[in-house]
């Protein structure tokens, strides 16, 4: 059972022709924290993702994108290339670039999920930034403090209660 709640956690839905991805329900927007979409749906009764694509339904139409979702939904949603050739929409693993299921990203994500991650990482900037940790690494400060430093934000230090968590 937990391995198949893993799976609906690392899949993500790759756009063709957007006529299988439902906009308000499936993980279609590639990103690292949630990949559906966090605009509210409210009066809108567009049902799938085809029908945010212009008439040629080889690019998004920006005007419609604008009227419905928040700009960061917009930004995100813009950036999905629509393939050139028309295709089906297709279901992929986003741990892993190539879109294939490995072992490898699946314990990855449930350690990450462990450790009250998720798929982001805990030390980022909103813009992907990650300032803190440059400005404790660039510090004129012992490099075992910042170790340790660095091992406390990631709860690794070597306790006896980490060692049961």
């Amino acid at each position: 059972m937990y391995g198949l709640e893993l799976l609906k956690q690392g899949i993500i839905w790759r756009v063709g022709d957007g006529s299988q991805i439902r906009i308000w329900r499936d993980p279609w927007i590639p990103r690292e924290l949630s990949m559906r979409v966090s605009t509210r749906q409210g009066r809108c009764r567009m049902r799938w993702v085809s029908e945010l694509l212009d008439t040629d339904g080889r690019d998004w139409d920006f005007d419609r994108l604008i009227q419905i979702f928040n700009p960061a939904d917009v930004e995100e949603i813009v950036k999905i290339k629509i393939p050139a050739r028309r295709m089906e929409d297709f279901i992929a693993w986003h741990m892993e670039k190539t879109g294939l299921f490995s072992v490898r990203s699946a314990y990855n994500l449930a350690f990450r999920i462990k450790l009250g991650q998720g798929t982001a990482s805990s030390s980022s900037a909103p813009d992907g930034a990650r300032k803190v940790w440059s400005r404790v690494w660039s510090g004129k400060i012992p490099p075992k403090v910042n170790v340790f430093t660095w091992k406390l934000a990631r709860n690794r230090l070597p306790t006896r209660r980490a060692k049961y968590i």
